[in-house]
């Protein structure tokens, strides 16, 4: 999860080559659901080439893998994306899919669902949710969702910039989906900016959310080979306050609910408890955790199948 401009496309992409190149090139496909037209496949060869040069930099046949491998599906409305999901199942027996990426989540429905609708689109986002995690358990692979975030002020319940390219200053950064939705995800990752000093801004990916993970931060930066560890970013004190904070922490009266009528979100969700959907309608798998290595130095970074 994170601002507009943070890289979440860009760490998705960065997913499938290191699963393809892991893999290898007959259980190396990956199903990239893009609800945002926002892949791109000349990225995704850039990524490979300046990664691993030694196995796509000159060889034409494993560039033609690698684009081949990746299946795209385009779903415009969240009713067609539960049903692509729900049949996801054969295309991963039948192309070995070793990771299942959805970008983004949030797209569709904070499109389609006001006000009005937030019993309809809580029920629809955790009959996806529920699916993710049946076909992340039943094939043992890891399953990737990007989200967008929400500016709660404390005066006007949450924002309607839907994918901010950064919080006011006087606003509270939440996670999209409200209250229930956070409950259908094992680990969240939150990618974030920081300011150090005057001139100095760093970009980290932060564990925001995670049964069996450490708190802590790990400095990343975009270039051509994709997503690669900063080795320049400082750590993070431990006093750092985080930017991102669950729906669950915030604290909204629930006359906030009247306050916006585009897009109802974050603990906006949360404040409104008759309208949303009971913890106990999200049934959770056993939880397993799944190690994607970045192949930036000595850093993992550390999956839950969301």
């Amino acid at each position: 999860v994170g601002c507009s401009g943070m890289g979440k496309t860009q760490l998705c992409h960065t997913l499938c080559v290191l699963n393809h190149r892991r893999r290898g090139q007959h259980k190396g496909s990956a199903v990239y659901i893009d609800t945002e037209n926002v892949f791109s496949g000349s990225r995704l060869v850039e990524i490979a080439q300046s990664r691993f040069p030694e196995t796509y930099g000159s060889s034409s046949e494993a560039l033609d893998n690698l684009t081949r491998a990746v299946s795209i599906l385009s779903p415009t409305t969240s009713e067609e994306l539960l049903q692509r999901l729900s049949e996801l199942e054969e295309l991963v027996i039948s192309n070995q899919v070793g990771i299942v990426v959805v970008d983004s989540i949030a797209a569709l429905a904070r499109r389609e669902f006001g006000r009005a609708d937030l019993p309809q689109r809580q029920a629809l986002l955790a009959k996806q949710a529920s699916t993710l995690k049946n076909l992340a358990e039943t094939f043992d692979i890891p399953v990737v969702v990007t989200n967008h975030i929400t500016v709660h002020s404390e005066h006007r319940g949450p924002s309607s910039v839907t994918n901010s390219t950064g919080p006011s200053p006087s606003g509270t950064v939440v996670a999209a989906l409200g209250y229930a939705w956070s409950h259908c995800v094992n680990v969240r990752l939150a990618l974030e900016e920081r300011r150090i000093s005057e001139t100095e801004v760093f970009r980290y990916i932060r564990v925001a959310k995670a049964p069996m993970a450490a708190n802590l931060s790990v400095g990343y930066a975009i270039g051509e080979a994709g997503v690669v560890e900063d080795g320049k970013a400082p750590a993070l004190p431990s006093w750092c306050t985080a930017q991102l904070v669950e729906p669950r922490d915030v604290q909204l009266p629930l006359n906030a609910l009247d306050a916006q009528h585009a897009f109802l979100d974050g603990a906006a969700a949360a404040a409104s408890v008759e309208q949303d959907i009971p913890e106990t309608a999200v049934s959770e798998p056993p939880r397993k955790v799944l190690r994607t290595d970045s192949s930036v130095g000595k850093s993992k970074i550390t999956f839950l199948r969301t």
